[in-house]
């Protein structure tokens, strides 16, 4: 039946315009997205900055846990016997955990190392 070819050729050919229009529209869509890139970079650092922050105060509310102090320099974190939040509470209350002291004021690149089972992963 040639009716029925020239109908499924008639559907392929369209489907393929909607395709076409689907990639330009995409394109479109991340362009207009990647000429604001400055402005979306910095409200991903706020929206981290204010995540971080949250997190530090919420937990500074459960019993062991001080208040974050915040200086003005901004750029320093530095926790003296840390110790992680899950692993606190998922502990029995006689159990003892060796707290972490970590300094990132120094900038850079923060290269944690140690045996398997060392505690990198509750540093973290």
């Amino acid at each position: 039946v040639p009716e029925v070819g020239a109908m499924v050729a008639d559907l392929e050919a369209a489907e393929r315009r909607v395709q076409t229009a689907k990639l330009d529209q995409l394109r479109s869509l991340f362009a207009a997205f990647d000429a604001r890139r400055d402005r979306w970079a910095l409200a991903v650092h706020c929206v981290a900055t204010l995540d971080a922050l949250l997190a530090l105060a919420h937990v500074s509310r459960a019993d062991g846990f001080c208040r974050p102090r915040i200086v003005p320099d901004g750029a320093v974190l530095r926790v003296a016997n840390g110790a992680h939040p899950c692993l606190e509470a998922s502990l029995s209350p006689d159990a003892q955990v060796v707290g972490n002291d970590l300094d990132l004021s120094g900038g850079g690149v923060l290269l944690l190392t140690g045996p398997n089972m060392g505690g990198k992963s509750t540093l973290l």
